[in-house]
């Protein structure tokens, strides 16, 4: 019995030593699986999940035709900026053929003026990056938005910042291997002197005639209040008509003195400013 059982286990050993092990799949199964999820995506009209795959696909396994199906996914995506990036890795492959070669620059035609692109020159050994994102070696060509954006340089010295602003359809030149560019002078906005208003001479008329008025309405109102009191003691139309008399005196020039100051002030505000100096 034991002599059985030894045999039989020894059989099985046997069987588990000699069973076909499930290698891991090549780079080629693996971009030939990426391209048909890629492929399944697109005609789903899920772009972006579809340039992703093409790219994945070319990464693991270079070909210019996953790079032109990414950036056609992408450009349908409505991000032109990875669509060119993909179109310029099609150029930047020396071994691709020449009618890839001219598909990637009919493409650019049209995506280039949709994006901004920056050429920086410098070291082959300097490494860069854009706006703090991902390093890369220089020479480059980067695609962006159009804007604002900062270039940083690093090499055997310190950190160096090209601070750019490119517009669609533009490409600028960035030279790493000078020095970056002064930042411009901080320029002093002057201030506007301060501005005054002055009397005019209508003005100083105006307000002379108001206190000549005010002046008299003062003296017919003494004028007044005596007359009013020779009314009481002693009412008779003499009387009566003088103090009315006075009444009316003092009442006019006490209008004529506050016309007089309104339209001095009123002239006044609408006199122009003239600057302090």
């Amino acid at each position: 019995m034991r002599t059985e059982r030894r045999a039989a286990l020894l059989a099985a050993a046997l069987l588990l030593h000699t069973a076909p092990v499930r290698a891991e799949p090549t780079a080629h199964e693996r971009a030939s699986a990426s391209f048909q999820q890629a492929r399944a995506a697109f005609a789903r009209r899920e772009f972006t999940a579809a340039a992703a795959a093409f790219e994945q696909a070319a990464e693991y396994e270079p070909h210019p035709v996953a790079w032109l199906n990414a950036a056609e996914a992408w450009a349908r995506a409505d991000d032109p900026v990875r669509a060119t990036t993909d179109c310029d890795r099609v150029l930047a492959d020396r071994n691709a053929a020449a009618t890839y070669r001219d598909e990637a620059k009919t493409r650019l035609e049209t995506l280039g003026q949709r994006v901004a692109t920056v050429d920086v020159r410098g070291n082959p050994t300097s490494l860069a990056s854009l706006d703090g994102g991902p390093t890369f070696l220089l020479p480059a060509r980067k695609r962006m938005a159009a804007g604002s954006h900062v270039i940083t340089v690093t090499d055997a010295g310190s950190p160096r910042r090209f601070p750019i602003t490119v517009g669609l359809g533009e490409t600028l030149l960035v030279d790493a291997t000078s020095a970056p560019p002064p930042p411009p002078p901080l320029v002093s906005i002057p201030k506007e002197p301060a501005s005054a208003k002055h009397p005019p001479t209508a003005t100083w008329i105006a307000f002379g005639v108001s206190g000549a008025a005010l002046a008299s309405a003062t003296v017919f109102g003494f004028r007044t209040m005596g007359a009013r009191d020779d009314f009481n003691d002693s009412p008779t139309n003499g009387t009566r008509d003088a103090f009315y008399g006075e009444r009316l005196a003092t009442n006019v020039s006490l209008g004529v003195a506050l016309v007089a100051a309104g339209v001095g002030l009123t002239l006044w505000l609408l006199a122009p400013s003239t600057p302090r100096k």
